[in-house]
């Protein structure tokens, strides 16, 4: 028998005989109802991000706790029974304002100055047309003493241009 067996053993004697003192508590995984699944899918609300607004709420209705539901509305939302996904681009309005309201109260003792972007137009007769094509083209590196050549080629071999650096 290979020792981690026997700690195995042990282990699972001491928490049997500690349940039956009443000295350790035993927990049941309990399994969720078609009841408390509707009801979650029925009273769930999203922010306009498509992050839950309501875990607390969904908690207390089904008497269960918050990160039970959050698990729970994860894997409604892999199994395709909650079609609303989150924007993960953007943070959960919810978190935005406790981030606002953290950062007023931090920062309240420094004043906000708000100063107007002046806007800069450019007022010229000249016609401006631009074109923007994808280009596979190779690159060559050549440093030679002090200075650094990088070539550009077509991918048929046509040299297109040529930039020279001095390396100090």
């Amino acid at each position: 028998m290979w020792p981690w067996e026997e700690i195995k053993k042990s282990i699972t004697g001491r928490i049997t005989r500690l349940r039956n003192n009443g000295t350790l508590k035993y927990y049941s995984k309990k399994v969720w109802t078609t009841q408390e699944i509707e009801a979650i899918i029925a009273n769930i609300q999203f922010d306009e991000n498509g992050y839950v607004s309501n875990y607390p709420a969904l908690a207390q209705l089904v008497n269960k706790r918050v990160t039970q539901v959050q698990t729970k509305v994860a894997r409604l939302r892999r199994e395709g029974r909650i079609n609303v996904n989150a924007d993960r681009t953007k943070t959960s309005v919810k978190s935005k304002e406790a981030m606002n309201k953290f950062n007023d109260a931090r920062f309240a003792q420094y004043k906000k100055e708000e100063k107007p972007v002046p806007e800069k137009v450019a007022q010229t007769n000249v016609k401006v047309e631009t074109q923007s094509k994808v280009v596979q083209m190779i690159m060559t590196v050549v440093v030679a003493g002090n200075e650094k050549t990088i070539n550009f080629f077509s991918m048929e071999g046509e040299l297109l241009a040529v930039k020279k650096e001095a390396i100090e």
